[in-house]
């Protein structure tokens, strides 16, 4: 209001005479107006952005700031990232300490600017060749070792480790080659079905059938004796000019003999609280 103290000198002059300083009180809305127009001008500024605001209700993505939807695209990846990762469990802690314990032996190894192949694909081959305690030795403590960092995992984690490839084959295929290895090139007898196996030997096959019990359980240990059985000779191989004239048609013990009796006479019957 013109003359009111504060704002100007009270009016001493003629109404004839233009004044030139502030010449109304302004209203509480008029100053927040004001405020928020120095705001907006100002964040327009920090951001160098020609933004306009909407005239109309409603979301439209092509107004909102370019960084602002980056940063809200960035927030949305990481929480479906936090939302849809399986959460990290006791037993994915303890596969991590045993690949650790198994790397060179059961895993690639990384050496300097290379990586060196798992040793035990070549310690079977040794040992299937030689077929001897010398030939099968460094794969026989081998299968102590792996038995042994097993061990040390919880009964619960087993059945998960037993879920990997890494794990189940050197398992499964350890117990097989030592029963293929007691039996012979043909039927053994009740007195001879260990081989030339010794009892530190008998007593790692027992550690491997223990924990094939622990992951897969008994119906599936069954199952992989009878393809064993499948497999073992039930006769000679017989040689005429160097051919084999039976290879093809060679007996097995499990058509030979039966389950039961190939049991009998195979390594899977051994009796492992002897050789705890």
């Amino acid at each position: 209001m013109v003359g009111e103290t504060g704002f100007e000198p009270a009016t001493l002059w003629s109404q004839t005479r233009c004044a030139t300083r502030l010449r109304y009180s302004p209203t509480k809305r008029g100053q927040l107006n004001q405020k928020l127009g120095s705001l907006s001008i100002g964040l327009k500024d920090f951001l160098d952005l020609d933004y306009k605001v909407p005239q109309h209700e409603g979301m439209d993505l092509h107004r909102i700031p370019q960084p602002l939807l980056v940063a809200l695209a960035l927030g949305l990846g990481v929480l479906l990232i936090f939302f849809l990762q399986k959460p990290h469990s006791v037993c994915d802690s303890q596969y991590e300490v045993f690949k650790e314990t198994q790397k060179g032996s059961l895993y690639p190894q990384r050496v300097k600017n290379s990586v060196k192949p798992p040793l035990y694909p070549r310690l079977v081959e040794a040992c299937k060749v030689g077929n001897s305690p010398g030939a099968c030795f460094e794969l026989f403590r081998f299968y102590r070792k792996l038995t042994r960092d097993l061990l040390a995992a919880p009964n619960e984690c087993l059945v998960e480790f037993g879920d990997k490839p890494e794990i189940k084959k050197p398992i499964s295929e350890g117990i097989q080659l030592m029963v293929m290895l007691a039996w012979g090139d043909q039927t053994p007898t009740p007195l001879n079905k260990h081989g030339w196996l010794e009892a530190s030997d008998l007593a790692t096959f027992c550690s491997l059938r223990a924990n094939y019990l622990k992951m897969f359980g008994e119906e599936a240990f069954r199952n992989s004796m009878r393809a064993t059985f499948g497999l073992l000779p039930a006769e000679y191989k017989v040689f005429q000019a160097g051919a084999c004239v039976n290879c093809d048609n060679q007996k097995k013990a499990s058509e030979a003999l039966g389950f039961e009796e190939a049991w009998k006479l195979s390594l899977f019957s051994v009796k492992c609280d002897q050789y705890r």
